[in-house]
């Protein structure tokens, strides 16, 4: 018998935060194998995760257009990503979110040489 992965929506805590959330996941054989965090106030993806052993297999990408399907959703600006970030950009497309102008508008601005370290 195979088993079938099933796309969920739900509201939730975001991991350390106090706000709920969006959430949509993937579920196979009730197991969660991968997840899709959105923030309810600005529609910004707060987080994709995929289980190691189902990445690879489009699950993140069926999270982003599951949920890019049912409301507006926007990628976190350059500045707030990592390099999984920006390749999950790149593979999806879709809006993103405007640059920040708090927290890190100027995040050498303490820095003379402007070096990171």
């Amino acid at each position: 018998m195979t088993a079938t992965a099933t796309i969920t929506r739900t509201l939730d805590t975001y991991p350390g935060e106090t706000r709920i959330d969006h959430l949509w996941s993937i579920s196979l054989n009730g197991e969660r194998i991968a997840e899709l965090w959105v923030e309810i106030a600005t529609g910004e993806i707060l987080n994709v995760w995929t289980h190691e052993d189902h990445r690879g297999q489009g699950h993140a990408t069926a999270l982003y257009r599951q949920a890019a399907s049912e409301i507006d959703i926007y990628h976190a600006p350059p500045t707030h990503r990592f390099d999984d970030g920006n390749r999950f950009v790149e593979r999806v497309g879709g809006p993103t979110m405007p640059d920040c102008t708090t927290c890190c508008a100027a995040p050498y601005a303490d820095d003379e040489n402007g070096d990171q370290w």
